[in-house]
């Protein structure tokens, strides 16, 4: 149960769920290969009821007009699942295959899925130091029953959240590829990959600003969105040194729509990523640092280019005198707000243990 007072409005949600899972697994290996059966049923269900008051703002707009009002909903999930699940692996190669077949039945809002979700595994030991990993798959989501167990409720002072009759479906198209070297003898370890994602939404979320109040709302709307990414990550050790480098490099573009107004609004965005790091430990201290620079753009339809470059950079060192240890650390956050301004904030602490 949950409370939410605004002078003299009283806003209470109460929930009840209970929940039962039953599995049965069968499973053999033979030589290089396994193959596995699985079959699974997943019960549950939720109740949920909104006591309210409505005021005239939220009356105004769109809200129930009732001055106590209660909006209860019973909602039962059903989910079964069969999933066949294969591998072939030698000691340099691995390879599974899995398509997993879903049946969802929801009693509020009364609706039946039959969907598949198959997804393909490959690894391949190059040599003793190189590896490679590709996999790819399709998914088919269902939204958290939050998004339709209520239809209407207040959130907080200045914001509210309709949902309509429809259960939210996200499916994706995805895949990822990705190499490892590593030579340990040496301290050297590297690592890249790319990935992309296609999603197909049936729903939306809109909002709309209205006198400084927020109101959300989840709609029928097909839409799509678009991921491409890439990362590194390199690390260097110096042993002679007590020297250890790090540094982790990220990219991410998307491109989709959003919803403002019941408009739909064209963007993309670009994203970088950096963090660097460097660990030094002697004999009579321990040093570290550690970085985080990111970069990011956006741009919407019929409005200019956003940029924000923000950072974090942390220091800290330890260090042990007779039977004392001295130790102190610095963080500086460095923010780019949207109206050109910048921010920055520098914490320190300085602190001794022992005698």
């Amino acid at each position: 149960m949950a409370d939410l007072y605004l002078n003299d409005e009283r806003n209470r949600i109460r929930t009840n769920l209970w929940h039962t899972a039953h599995a049965l697994q069968w499973m053999k290996n033979r030589f290089h290969w396994t193959q596995e059966y699985r079959m699974s049923i997943d019960l549950n269900n939720i109740y949920a009821k909104y006591q309210k008051r409505s005021d005239e703002i939220g009356k105004n707009n769109g809200f129930t007009e009732n001055s106590h009002d209660e909006i209860g909903k019973n909602s039962l999930n059903i989910t079964g699942k069969f999933t066949p699940y294969w591998q072939y692996k030698t000691e340099t190669f691995r390879m599974s295959f899995s398509p997993d077949f879903i049946w969802e039945r929801f009693t509020y809002p009364q609706k039946t899925l039959l969907t598949i979700s198959p997804y393909l595994y490959l690894y391949k030991k190059l040599d003793f130091r190189r590896e490679l990993t590709i996999y790819t798959g399709y998914s088919t989501g269902t939204g958290n029953a939050t998004n339709y167990a209520i239809k209407q409720y207040r959130k907080s002072y200045r914001s509210w959240y309709t949902s309509s009759d429809i259960i939210p479906i996200t499916r994706s198209l995805y895949g990822k590829l990705s190499y490892d070297y590593k030579r340990p003898i040496k301290e050297i370890f590297f690592s890249a990959s790319v990935n992309a994602s296609k999603n197909w939404m049936n729903t939306a979320s809109d909002l709309r600003i209205v006198d400084g109040k927020y109101y959300t709302s989840l709609y029928k709307q097909d839409s799509k969105n678009n991921n491409i990414g890439g990362s590194l990550y390199i690390s260097k050790g110096f042993y002679d040194l007590h020297l250890k480098t790090r540094l982790e490099g990220s990219y991410n573009y998307s491109k989709g729509e959003q919803y403002s107004s019941g408009k739909a609004i064209s963007y993309t965005a670009d994203n970088y990523t950096m963090k660097p790091s460097i660990d030094f430990s002697p004999s009579w201290c321990a040093f570290s640092y550690e970085g985080e620079f990111s970069f990011y753009n956006s741009k919407r339809q019929k409005m200019a280019k956003s940029s924000l470059f923000n950072w974090r950079q942390s220091v800290s060192a330890t260090a042990t005198i007779s039977h004392v240890d001295l130790s102190f650390s610095l963080v500086h956050y460095h923010n780019e707000l949207q109206e050109g301004n910048h921010l920055n904030t520098l914490l320190g602490d300085a602190r001794q243990y022992g005698e």
